[in-house]
């Protein structure tokens, strides 16, 4: 019995190699079309598993979770500061474990040079929270906090050790403090789903009164992040509470430190956010819109394809009717239909799994630089199961439409009406509205992308890019003031050749307007208050000049705006324009500032505004003098005479003061610009990409219906010919139906476009608001391409000799 079925399915398979072997162009368009889909399916699918399916590698990841804070009726949530999650913790029941770590750069020496590497500080008990157990040597435990060791990532320990295990227990100098090697991690822990950063090594926190205490210098700095482990029977929401009633508690103790709240006022609060919900609420929007454009471009193939079989189908209508006549009942005949459908789409399966190959590699090279995950995207077994899957399941698919039509039908009584059947023709129709409907649904996307990163592009100015090279340091302790070092930094770099000016910043561009301020004198409720805020920077007189800021009113800093004596800054027109009515606030005093660097400032300067990628629209902006705030982490940016950068005397210059200290990070600002844009950019070239394929595919589905009819109505045609009708004539009757079939999609189309704005905006920033001329344009484009490939198909109807065919006939 088992062999007689498979003989049977080989049988149809052959049959159905023989149908398709008919037709060698129009079969490999639908099989190249498929492939591709196919192929671009699994290659997002593999993204998917590396960001949200895989589990996280880390024990118990479910009993995981990120404790969080924040105001109610603000939808921003930070991390605690290290002195709430020290309290939190002896309060706390409902956390069996309460750790937390920040990232920061360190330095590495014995190389050729110093090295830059990406460390992070830990609590103790950080890494047995996650359950990770070393390589070689061991982890850090009770006692450890704030001694001066270092636990290797495996990576690091491979690249700069290759791998040896007697490393423990020798010397690494970290940011030139000698610690001593106590650990290794293995390869398989991965740091990528806690911090953007790819972390190579581990310190303990520090966990001086500086940083634990409420008074403390650095107490209310939120750069680390917490990371629980809920107590075993412990749900999230049993959790959430708890810390809900110990929040309402710490700003009932320290009113001054949660301004507005209080025992009668619960606007702070705390929770608990399970690890990996967190995980996919950060890539969730992005990954969706791409599933979704990615799934579009699947089921415009299927119905390409399905219109291709159905075709086929009903050119087959007298074979099927002798078939039937013959003893043939409709199960054998919708296996014979699922067999074709199956070896066309089998065919464009094993295509995509190449590719599969090459769009993965295309969706890695998108991703941003620097990202953990990217070494997570790849062709695996998961991939080819996934691939394997849509293969049969879109082989089923195509078949149901040829199949469904024949279960639905006298056979016999199809072949004596052949030709007549208004349904079939109603359903190649159909297939061509939802195809157009769902590649001008891409199109639209892909253009609103293209427009909105060309308007960021336009919007960012106020500085010039010309020559202009910035790279990053960390501080060193070089036995003087942070500032002092850094001027010396400077002043040596300005002498080297070919150096034209020279800065230095906190960050190469402005940030967002996150830093709150009050002015000196002004009045305003407490809701204004709340909302006065501006960006803020760190920057040398020099920065001004090397990235060509103009300098409007007043003056930059100097010399004698060093630390110890009044505190000074200055401001960008836009915040001249917005709190000062008369326009001038030189001379007035402002307070501005996180934590220790909070101060009041007289401003003694307006600069023009600066409008950094991403940024649409002016924000207000500080610049305080790095001589009177001390930054670790700074970058210098470096003007040249000539395109070329002479890095190793800017080098040797540095070097020359502090032979310790590492230069990384080096890259032209044109180049920072780009790559601030580039999941823009990326997103605009995957839906792009996407969306031409779609239009390929749904131009190919009505060149297909064309050429068919044009086969199937050579008699009607001769006839209208013979009696007077024109070309034009014979056209319209042709294309007819089929225009307004797209016209209809097309109309469709724009519906869905304008419905699922909202979902382009929540996966990318800067979206502009969505045009009806964008929309129209690209719909009347479309339009004109179908009326081209209409004429193209059709070209063949014209050329019919009116009395040959007749004869023929």
């Amino acid at each position: 019995m088992r062999a007689t079925l498979l003989e049977g399915l080989a049988g149809d398979l052959r049959h159905a190699w023989r149908v398709c072997a008919r037709q060698p162009l129009l079969t490999g368009l639908v099989i190249v079309t498929l492939s591709l889909a196919i192929g671009a399916n699994a290659a997002v699918f593999s993204v998917l598993q590396a960001v949200l399916l895989r589990p996280l590698p880390y024990q118990n990841a479910d009993r995981l979770a990120l404790v969080v804070e924040g105001r109610r009726g603000d939808r921003s949530l930070s991390s605690p500061t290290v002195p709430e999650m020290l309290e939190l913790r002896a309060a706390s029941r409902s956390l069996d474990r309460l750790t937390f770590f920040d990232s920061r750069d360190f330095q590495i020496i014995g190389g050729d040079e110093p090295e830059r590497v990406a460390g992070a500080r830990v609590e103790p008990s950080f890494l047995s929270t996650l359950g990770v157990r070393p390589e070689a040597g061991r982890i850090f435990g009770e006692g450890d906090a704030g001694r001066e060791i270092v636990v290797l990532s495996s990576g690091l320990w491979r690249r700069n050790f290759g791998g040896d295990r007697s490393v423990i227990g020798r010397t690494l100098s970290l940011n030139g403090t000698p610690h001593e090697i106590v650990g290794v991690l293995p390869d398989t822990f991965s740091f990528g789903y806690l911090s953007p950063a790819s972390i190579d090594l581990f310190i303990p926190y520090p966990m001086s009164a500086e940083y634990t205490s409420r008074t403390g210098e650095f107490a209310g700095v939120r750069r680390v992040q917490a990371v629980a482990r809920l107590a075993n029977g412990v749900s999230l929401e049993a959790a959430s509470a708890e810390l809900a009633t110990i929040a309402t508690a710490m700003a009932a103790q320290y009113p001054q430190a949660y301004k507005g709240s209080g025992a009668n006022n619960a606007a702070f609060f705390m929770t608990v956010q399970p690890l990996e919900e967190w995980r996919a609420n950060q890539s969730r929007p992005v990954l969706v819109m791409l599933v979704g454009a990615i799934a579009l471009v699947l089921l415009i193939a299927c119905a390409n394809t399905a219109q291709f079989l159905l075709a086929q189908a009903i050119e087959r209508e007298p074979e099927v009717a002798v078939r039937s006549a013959l003893g043939a009942n409709r199960a054998r005949l919708l296996r014979q239909f699922v067999s074709e459908g199956v070896l066309i789409t089998g065919v464009a399966g094993a295509f995509g799994v190449l590719q599969a190959v090459w769009l993965t590699n295309v969706l890695r090279s998108l991703i941003p630089r620097g990202t953990p995950l990217v070494g997570d995207i790849a062709v695996d077994a998961g991939m080819v199961l996934f691939l394997l899957t849509v293969t049969l399941a879109s082989g089923v698919a195509c078949s149901l439409a040829p199949a469904l039509r024949f279960a639905r039908t006298d056979v016999v009584q199809g072949f004596n009406t052949r030709g007549a059947s208004a349904h079939r023709s109603r359903l190649r129709q159909a297939f061509i509205t939802a195809e157009v409907a769902m590649s001008l649904v891409l199109l639209v996307g892909a253009g609103l992308l293209l427009s909105s990163l060309l308007a960021l592009q336009r919007e960012q100015g106020g500085f010039s890019t010309d020559r202009v090279t910035s790279m990053r340091i960390r501080g060193m302790d070089s036995g003087g003031t942070t500032g002092e070092v850094y001027g010396r930094y400077l002043q040596e770099i300005a002498r080297v050749p070919g150096v034209d000016a020279v800065g230095m910043a906190s960050s190469v561009m402005p940030g967002r307007p996150g830093t709150a301020f009050t002015i000196e004198g002004a009045s305003g409720t407490a809701a204004d208050l709340a909302r006065q805020r501006a960006s803020y920077q760190i920057v040398s007189s020099g920065y001004f000049a090397t990235l060509g800021i103009p300098l409007e009113t007043g003056r930059v800093f100097n010399e004698d705006d060093a630390a110890g004596r009044p505190p000074v800054a200055v401001v960008n027109r836009e915040m001249a324009r917005r709190f000062w009515p008369d326009g001038n606030p030189v001379g007035r005093r402002i307070r501005a500032g996180d934590g220790p660097r909070n101060a009041t400032m007289t401003v003694i300067g307006i600069a023009g505004n600066v409008r950094p990628p991403l940024q649409t629209g002016d924000v207000p902006q500080i610049y305080v003098s790095y001589r009177q705030q001390s930054e670790a982490n700074m970058a210098i940016v470096v003007r040249t005479v000539t395109p070329d950068l002479p890095l190793a005397g800017i080098k040797t210059a540095i070097w020359g003061i502090e032979p310790r200290q590492a230069v990384f990070g080096v890259t032209t600002l044109d180049d920072q610009l780009m790559q601030a844009t580039s999941n823009q950019r990326g997103l605009a070239v995957l839906i792009g990409g996407f969306a031409i394929l779609a239009l390929a595919m749904s131009i190919s589905g009505i060149y297909t219906v064309i050429t068919y009819l044009v086969s199937r109505r050579v008699r009607e045609i001769a006839v209208r010919r013979a009696i007077g009708a024109s070309s034009r004539d014979v056209l319209w009757a042709l294309a007819a139906p089929t225009v307004r079939w797209t016209i209809l999609g097309l109309v469709a189309g724009a519906a869905g476009a304008f419905a699922g704005v909202d979902l382009l905006r929540s996966a990318a920033t800067g979206i502009l608001p969505l045009d009806g001329v964008l929309v129209a344009a690209l719909a009347v484009t479309y339009l004109c391409v179908v009326l081209i490939v209409i004429g193209t198909a059709a070209r063949s109807a014209l050329r019919i000799d009116p009395a040959a065919a007749l004869r023929a006939d």
